[in-house]
């Protein structure tokens, strides 16, 4: 009896998973940790900010900062020349440290509440927009009078992509690659929106350096991307995670 009760423990030991090592404690986010508060470190040095930086590890950059800059100052946030300049000095500032290119960032209007005063850049790649992410933000806290930065900008090079198919053509792809579709639905076919062009990472992890031009459209509960260098169709089913793809030839 005592050896068949052995043999049970022993089998459940095996089938129980052990507690998993969470991210923050393997050697690889040590790596990354330290490249970055050797960055952040460079970063204080050569800009005179003083603050908290949050990072990205999977891009390896600065996400959000907030804090101050010894030489910036905004003292009548609510003036928007003012607010103009204090932002475009900061912009200035930390651009050798975000990854979208010069002649990338085009400037939105300032926008104000009663705590935050702020301004937005949108990235655009000869005039394509970029999803996920594409831009960066500054805002200026009037309460506690810091800057916070958002940054969201992806490295995309400026090089021109070439477009080997058209709108229309796009969209006649896409309408029929739905119609082969298990989703299809007769009824609403003509439900859909018309197709956009930009920058998208279809990656199934997300990387970094997968950005490619794609027409897009959504299709009912269906979203079609057509790369426009390539020519290859994906596909991507509602109601699962944004990265389940597939491809078609």
């Amino acid at each position: 009896m005592k050896r068949y009760l052995y043999r049970v423990l022993f089998l459940l030991l095996i089938i129980v998973p052990l507690p998993g090592v969470s991210y923050e404690q393997t050697e690889e986010y040590a790596q990354k940790q330290a490249i970055l508060n050797e960055r952040a470190a460079r970063f204080k040095a050569e800009t005179g900010f003083e603050g908290d930086i949050t990072y990205n590890y999977q891009y390896m950059k600065f996400s959000q900062l907030y804090g101050t800059f010894n030489d910036i100052h905004l003292t009548d946030p609510h003036d928007t020349i003012s607010a103009g300049c204090a932002f475009d000095k900061v912009l200035l500032r930390i651009t050798p440290f975000i990854s979208a290119r010069e002649g990338q960032l085009i400037p939105s209007i300032i926008e104000r509440s009663q705590y935050i005063v702020s301004k937005k850049w949108v990235q655009k790649i000869n005039g394509y927009s970029v999803h996920p992410g594409g831009i960066i933000s500054i805002s200026f806290n009037i309460d506690t009078q810091e800057f916070i930065i958002n940054d969201a900008t992806v490295d995309i090079p400026n090089t021109p992509i070439p477009i080997n198919i058209s709108k229309e053509d796009a969209k006649q792809i896409m309408i029929n690659e739905y119609r082969k579709s298990d989703d299809f639905n007769y009824r609403i076919t003509g439900s859909s929106r018309e197709p956009s062009i930009g920058y998208l990472n279809l990656s199934s992890d997300g990387a970094p350096s997968l950005y490619r031009l794609y027409w897009s459209m959504g299709i009912y509960l269906d979203w079609y991307c057509i790369d426009v260098e390539t020519l290859q169709v994906y596909h991507r089913k509602a109601l699962v995670e944004c990265n389940s793809y597939s491809v078609k030839d």
